[in-house]
């Protein structure tokens, strides 16, 4: 990549990926960002563009202003199980995609990220990794995602647009939304609750945010250096770990006894998938980038970083 000061759009700058990411581009040093969204990003150093809604009239009216090298694209609906409104899956999840393509051809821009989901995967009925090959699903969710992010990648390809979806696993660290794992843990657990959960037997591939934000850079940097990079990628760490381990992990860093844990309290979800782990061997190779963090590792920065926001957060007060 080239010493210029890369200017880069992020939508969906306010999320949980969104703000994080922000605050690691900002770190490099040769990026600034600006966020385009219906709720500000709370980074510093961020030039903040609110809009009504996720169209392509208000991201028109961004982007034929600000001279973008890339827009990384993470707005998405549907993450919580509870958002189904099928016209906001639709508008956003398989319109939006295409929109920003074509928005990008009009303004020049010549890179784009989309952030992909291990969603997007249809249960295998088997115990290996899930490839960019492997068959899609047909739930709301993640076939809204699939659909949406393969025609704007076949419409990148037609207008020779540099754009690639990153299909990202079970995210996890500091600052997660509330119902997500880390965040419930944690929450309970500090104020010796017991924590309902699931068996827990589902396998998954826990993927640290610190990871998550190290491998869109270095997909970045690949696309800006390589004008023929396209397509689908993993982005994850290849190794699955049981949601039960995941907790019992959790419970053991923070110094507190399993028994608060009450496993089976809750029922697995209907059509809940229960291995899904994720191949990262075509990212590596096409990138160069491989997840660092161990998931011990990973979870004892979650908790430490959880402490210090508390701890500030306390100071303030």
């Amino acid at each position: 990549m080239n010493k210029r000061k890369f200017k880069v759009l992020v939508t969906g700058g306010s999320g949980y990926i969104g703000g994080n990411l922000i605050r690691f581009l900002n770190g490099t040093g040769v990026v600034s960002t600006t966020a385009a969204g219906r709720k500000p990003c709370a980074q510093e150093g961020v030039e903040n563009i609110i809009v009504k809604d996720l169209s392509r009239t208000s991201l028109g009216n961004i982007m034929r202003k600000g001279g973008f090298d890339a827009v990384i694209h993470l707005a998405a609906f549907g993450v919580q199980p509870s958002d189904r409104d099928i016209e906001q899956l639709i508008n956003i999840n398989h319109i939006l995609p295409v929109d920003v393509v074509l928005l990008c051809r009009e303004t020049g821009v010549k890179n784009i990220i989309f952030a992909g989901s291990n969603s997007e995967y249809r249960d295998l009925q088997e115990k290996r990794r899930v490839t960019e090959s492997d068959t899609l699903t047909d739930s709301l969710y993640g076939g809204s995602k699939a659909s949406g992010i393969l025609m704007a990648l076949s419409l990148a390809r037609h207008f020779q647009i540099s754009a690639v979806s990153l299909r990202i696993f079970n995210v996890y660290g500091p600052g997660e939304a509330e119902h997500r794992l880390s965040s419930s843990l944690f929450s309970s657990l500090k104020k010796g609750e017991a924590v309902d959960l699931s068996p827990g037997l589902q396998i998954r591939d826990f993927i640290y945010i610190d990871d998550v934000c190290h491998g869109i850079w270095k997909t970045l940097l690949a696309l800006d250096d390589d004008g023929k990079l396209s397509g689908v990628y993993n982005l994850c760490t290849g190794v699955g770990t049981t949601v039960r381990d995941f907790a019992l992990l959790f419970a053991k860093k923070m110094g507190l006894s399993s028994d608060l844990l009450k496993f089976g309290s809750l029922d697995m979800r209907q059509g809940e998938n229960m291995y899904l782990v994720g191949d990262n061997a075509l990212l590596k190779k096409k990138v160069g980038w491989e997840a660092k963090t161990t998931l011990r590792i990973g979870i004892e920065k979650t908790i430490l970083k959880i402490n210090m926001k508390g701890s500030e957060d306390h100071e303030k007060k």
